[in-house]
Order: structure tokens, then C-alpha cells, then sequence
């Protein structure tokens, strides 16, 4: 390659940076029965558009909305759990590996985690299998590298965590794995690099994060506790790669009446350090969820906030989280799905709102990739002077995304020409 050295004394660019990259349209909201609490989202007829799954607890069922497209849905099919069951988190994977989706749900009542499988479309009740004492969370996630998805729940009242392994579709009975006082919220990630599937639990009295090492049998030894601090508590909690570093970090709800945030604990060739705090501008935020809102690459995270009835978007700059927007929900949002509800290829969000009896969903409307050849920097969607400095940059290693002139191949004015044209022209 050749370049040719330029010296640019001075670039005056005025650009205002903003976290617009993040923009969901006007909620939607879907009536269900009452009071739901656990939400999946899937294609359940194999017709190539989104459907939901919604749990009730009066009467104890699960509610299956057909979409209609357009991240619209039509009326619910009910799937009847038997009365005083209690369905709360709800998770839909193909259990049995016939390339549908089935449905797993906690029955909190029952202290149970029932399969609803899935031919044709149609589901169908499968196995129950015993958890420890009301059970709550739950995700589903191959624990042990042998393809299938397996699941572990937290269970609030025996202070413990239920790990159900599943081999070709049979789920075989429940390791329990002692936690604490009262765990809110499981989740996972391989967080040794060592290629096996850990756990994370919140434990709420304790005021701690606990990580728990799997050897991929089914044994769980506790390898880290992590504290939030004194003053908060944790609610939910995921394994997610907030950095971009290729490792899983871990991302917990801490909440008291005066503080409300994201707990970050980031990994470091296996060793988890934090907390760091995101702020949230809500109240008692619970749940949360994590997925590529603005498809910039890296993950993002929506937290439901149960007492102040909004749902905050914690936009990712590098491994900062910032809160870009927060959105209205219904009365006591709680439980949340990110997928592509209308089928365009961005991540939307549902909640349930337990006290309103209804489901909001928010449609992206920002989510998208640079918008021109200048747009180089995130957040994508607009031209500030990141971009400028993420050209320059580029320009300096010669680096394709600056090759942007004929001569292809050779580093020149006529790139910093083409360039310029780009920026002043804007993102539509």
C-alpha cells in the first residue's frame, strides 16, 4: 500500500455528541390476564413471524400470542398450568432438539419446573421435575457442553439454586446448590475461560454476588464472593461481556430507596473486580436483560423498574453504561424479553406489568449500523467528532475504513476529501 502524508493543521468540525443511536418508538400495550410475571418470545408455529409466551398466576396459566407482524399479535391461546400452580419465569428452547421451540416454566406454588413440548405448534405438558422452595428465576443455558440447554433456578426460601441437566430431551432431577439468604436472580457465563458453563446467584441478604465454578458433572463450588455494598441489595443478575473482551462479566440489579443502579463486575483472565455503579433513574430496579440495542457490537442492557413503572436503557460506550432513555411502562413492570419482535432485524423489548395486567412493547426505531461512509465511531447514527478522530486514526494505520477515494489501495487527500463530503452531508 501506499499513502501519502498529509499534514492537516487544523480541522474545525462542530458536532454535538449524543446517545441518540438508542430510539424505540411509542409503546404498544398487549392486555393479558392477570397478573403476569414471566414473558418468552419465539416463533411457536414455524410461520417465520414472532410470537410471545406470557405467564399468569390467576388463572395459573401460560398465554401464547400468535404475531401477526409488525410486532403485532393477535388473540391468546391459553396453556393451563392446573390451579394454584403459580407459573412465573418462563423460557422458551428447543428442549427435545426437533428444531421447535418448547417452553419451560417455574411453578412457584408447586416448587416445579414443568416442559411444555411443542409439535406442530401445539404444546403439549411434558415432565415436572422437583426445585427447592419457591422458586423464581430461571435460565435456560447448556451447562454442561453437550449441545442441549439445561436450566438452574433460584430458589428464594430454601436459599438455594436448582440445576436441572437435561441429555437428549429427558431432564433428569435437580442438584441443589446452597446460595444464601434468599437469591433474587440466577445466571451464567464461563467465567474461568476454563470452557464450562459457571453460575451466578444475587444473594440478597447477604449483600453479595456469589459465583459458583461448574466442573460440567453437575458439581458447583462457590469461587468468588462479590459485594455490592452496605447500602443495596441485588435483584437480578446475568453473565454478559460488558467490555468487549471476548470473557464474561457479570451485571446485577442493586437497589435501596436512595440508590438504584447496574452493579458491573468485569473480568480479568478470571479474576471478577467491582462493583462499578450505572445509574438508574428509577426505583427499585429488578429485572434486567442484555442485548445489542443500537447494533453497534457490543451489549447493551434494559432494567425494569418496578417502582417507578419504567424501564431504563443503559446504553454501552465501551464498557460504560450510561442511561440513554427511560421509558414508561405499565404499573409494576418486572420480567423482560429482547428479541426481534417484528422481524426487521433489531432488538425490541416487552415487559410484564404485574399490577396493570398488560405487556408493553417498544418497536426499535434506532437501532442500525453507520449510516455513511463517515460514521466510524459509535454511537452510529450520528456524526460528532469521534468520527473525526476514529478517521484520522484510521488514516494513520492504513486502514481500510479510511480508504474510502480511488485509488483504492493507496492512503491520500482524496480520501480525506471524500471524507469530509460524507460528514457534511449527514445521516439521513
Amino acid at each position: 500500500m501506499k499513502r501519502t502524508t498529509i499534514c492537516i493543521s487544523a480541522v474545525t468540525l462542530l458536532a454535538q455528541a449524543s446517545l441518540g443511536a438508542i430510539e424505540f418508538g411509542l409503546p404498544a400495550s398487549l392486555a393479558t390476564p392477570m397478573r403476569p410475571s414471566g414473558i418468552a418470545s419465539g416463533d411457536f408455529n414455524a410461520d417465520g413471524i414472532p410470537d410471545l409466551a406470557i405467564a399468569t398466576d390467576l388463572v395459573d396459566k401460560i398465554d401464547v400470542f400468535l404475531g401477526t407482524g409488525a410486532g403485532a399479535f393477535g388473540p391468546s391461546t391459553p396453556i393451563f398450568t392446573g390451579a394454584g400452580t403459580g407459573p412465573d419465569s418462563l423460557r422458551a428452547v428447543d428442549i427435545d432438539a426437533d428444531g421447535d421451540l418448547d417452553l419451560a416454566v417455574v411453578l412457584k406454588n408447586t416448587n416445579t419446573l414443568r416442559i411444555y413440548t411443542n409439535p406442530a405448534g401445539a404444546f403439549t405438558a411434558g415432565q415436572s421435575i422437583a426445585l427447592g422452595s419457591n422458586p423464581r428465576s430461571l435460565i435456560a443455558v447448556d451447562l454442561n457442553a453437550d449441545s442441549t440447554p439445561d436450566f438452574a433456578t433460584a430458589n428464594r426460601d430454601s436459599n438455594s439454586l436448582s440445576v436441572v441437566f437435561n441429555t437428549a430431551g429427558v431432564l433428569g432431577a435437580a442438584v441443589s446448590v446452597p446460595v444464601g439468604g434468599e437469591p433474587r436472580g440466577v445466571g451464567a457465563g464461563d467465567f474461568n475461560s476454563d470452557g464450562i458453563m459457571d453460575l451466578v446467584a444475587s444473594d440478597r441478604d447477604s449483600r453479595s454476588v456469589k459465583v459458583f465454578a461448574g466442573n460440567g458433572a453437575g458439581a458447583y463450588a462457590l469461587s468468588a464472593t462479590l459485594p455490592t455494598n452496605l447500602l443495596v441489595r441485588p435483584d437480578g443478575v446475568i453473565g454478559v461481556d460488558i467490555d468487549g473482551d471476548g470473557d464474561d462479566d457479570i451485571a446485577s440489579t442493586v437497589s435501596d430507596p436512595a440508590f438504584n443502579a447496574v452493579a458491573l463486575y468485569t473480568n480479568n483472565a478470571g479474576v471478577l473486580s467491582g462493583p462499578v455503579f450505572a445509574f438508574v433513574s428509577g426505583q427499585n430496579p429488578s429485572e434486567l436483560a442484555a442485548a445489542d440495542l443500537d447494533a453497534d457490537g457490543d451489549a447493551d442492557i434494559a432494567v425494569s423498574n418496578s417502582d417507578s413503572n419504567t424501564v431504563s436503557i443503559m446504553e454501552n460506550l465501551g464498557g460504560t453504561f450510561i442511561e440513554s432513555e427511560a421509558l414508561a411502562a405499565g404499573t409494576r413492570p418486572g420480567a423482560l424479553s429482547l428479541a426481534d419482535l417484528d422481524a426487521n432485524g433489531s432488538t425490541d423489548i416487552a415487559v410484564t406489568n404485574t399490577d396493570s395486567n398488560s405487556t408493553t412493547i417498544w418497536l426499535n426505531a434506532g437501532a442500525a449500523g453507520p449510516c455513511n461512509a463517515a460514521d466510524l465511531a459509535e454511537p452510529f447514527g450520528s456524526l460528532d467528532f469521534t468520527d473525526v478522530t476514529a478517521f484520522l486514526t484510521a488514516f494513520g494505520a492504513m486502514d481500510p475504513s479510511a480508504d474510502l477515494s480511488m485509488p483504492f489501495g493507496q492512503f491520500d487527500f482524496s480520501d480525506v476529501v471524500a471524507f469530509l463530503g460524507a460528514f457534511a452531508a449527514g445521516c439521513p
